[in-house]
């Protein structure tokens, strides 16, 4: 288990050797979906061997020293690229691959829910929505009963944003797993666009995460949980992320056989590294700190973060394009850049937590008002220190210590019932303007 939460690199293609180099460093886990092989009008059997041979060519470039997750594709059935009528047809097809090449080609692999239909509204029902990932769920279940060891791969994704879908993920949970003793992995889902539709200034991953922190803890299995975050990249998520890591493992896990790895992953540092290839911003050690400047002011100091000579190289070139104002010749390196400031970022934020003993203030404290007191004036050094990491979020922040006292409060009650009760304020509180019929 590492000392803190842990980005998980997502792309849509093969991984390219120099690509890989030059995030090497940073990146020690990768996600790769089935919806390549899945979201085509005509898809079956074939579509997802063609992509079961491009994740076997992944897992090659990747070697055995990266984990590599694997995303069911589920959100093809989200976006209504599959019609409601071939759902099950997808389902069995995910299956295929759980059961036949997930065993080799992979170290995780996210359960297949379907929390929404975009495109076909009248299947946003209860019994609809409930009959789908309880079959999804019970067909899954059928393979790890078969091969168990395929419990050590398998991430159960929760739903929670609006009640009933909440509700339904609680049921399905309770029927299928909650007397199985193997299940271990949880994944939190539904967060991608929700800041969007809700303004919520908080983490609406809080309250769910103390739901999976109090089943890997009543199981107490001498083995390591993933807990994963998925689709997460705001900043202030990010501190949250790492403090949530060390209070679990920290305080809470501490004298238990358990522990807990917080991963989390988002398509938007690539995305949004091709967009600012001319204001990318890099951080460069120094004196035992970081210099931060646009790329490539700093291009005869970027040797020390990129060890590769060949990857050196095209970086350089690239950025000496961008000084001339010329065309860059691979934006894919020159955006993943962006990869390498943004684990630098979480690298501050969880030396920053650690330097001023975070976790051992927020117990010691006993209560928000008293911790907040301790730690604002440290916010407010922080902004000025780190204003691209810390700058105009401390109310966020504190905000999500705000609430995490609450969840604090609730699981040290060791009520499973008052966990539930402030999840369910919680929703309230995300305030999603839509709910299942039914």
């Amino acid at each position: 288990m590492k000392n803190s939460s842990q980005y998980v690199h997502t792309t849509g293609d093969i991984i390219e050797p120099n690509q890989l180099k030059l995030i090497d460093n940073c990146v020690n886990n990768y996600l790769f979906s089935l919806i390549a092989g899945l979201r085509q009008g005509s898809f079956g059997f074939d579509t997802l061997h063609r992509v079961t041979q491009e994740i076997i060519e992944y897992k090659k470039v990747l070697g055995n020293n990266r984990k590599f997750f694997i995303d069911s594709g589920g959100y093809s059935i989200i976006a209504g690229d599959v019609s409601p009528r071939d759902v099950s047809k997808f389902i069995e097809c995910y299956n295929l691959f759980f059961e036949k090449d997930a065993p080799n080609n992979c170290d995780y692999i996210f359960s297949l829910d379907i929390p929404i239909f975009l495109k076909f509204k009248e299947f946003n029902n209860v019994s609809k929505i409930y009959e789908m990932n309880s079959k999804s769920i019970k067909e899954s279940k059928k393979v790890l009963e078969k091969n168990k060891e395929l419990y050590n791969k398998f991430i159960y994704v929760w739903q929670f944003k609006l009640h009933k879908q909440n509700a339904i993920w609680k049921k399905i949970y309770d029927e299928e797993f909650r007397q199985n003793s193997n299940l271990r992995h949880f994944a939190i889902g539904g967060l991608v666009g929700l800041r969007g539709v809700t303004n919520i200034q908080f983490s609406p991953f809080i309250g769910p995460a103390y739901r999976c922190l109090n089943i890997i803890n009543n199981k107490n299995l001498e083995k390591e949980s993933i807990l994963h975050i998925l689709g997460v990249y705001g900043l202030h998520d990010r501190v949250m992320l790492s403090f949530m890591h060390k209070l679990f493992n920290q305080y809470y896990l501490k004298d238990r056989n358990c522990k807990i790895q917080v991963t989390y992953d988002t398509v938007n540092y690539t995305l949004s590294g091709l967009y600012k290839l001319r204001e990318q911003i890099i951080f460069i050690p120094e004196n035992d700190d970081y210099i931060c400047d646009y790329s490539y002011n700093l291009i005869d100091k970027i040797d020390r973060i990129i060890d590769n000579p060949d990857v050196l190289k095209i970086i350089q070139n690239d950025l000496k394009k961008i000084i001339a104002g010329e065309q860059v010749v691979d934006t894919r390196m020159s955006s993943l850049l962006n990869v390498l400031t943004q684990t630098t970022i979480d690298k501050i934020i969880n030396d920053t937590l650690d330097k001023n003993n975070v976790v051992e203030m927020f117990i010691d404290c006993k209560n928000f008002n008293k911790f907040k007191n301790k730690i604002s004036p440290i916010l407010m050094n922080l902004e000025k220190k780190y204003p691209l990491v810390f700058g105009n979020r401390s109310k966020k922040n504190l905000l999500n210590w705000q609430y995490c006292y609450a969840f604090h409060d609730a699981y040290m009650t060791q009520s499973e019932e008052a966990i539930e009760k402030l999840i369910d304020k919680f929703i309230d509180l995300i305030g999603f303007p839509f709910d299942l019929e039914g």
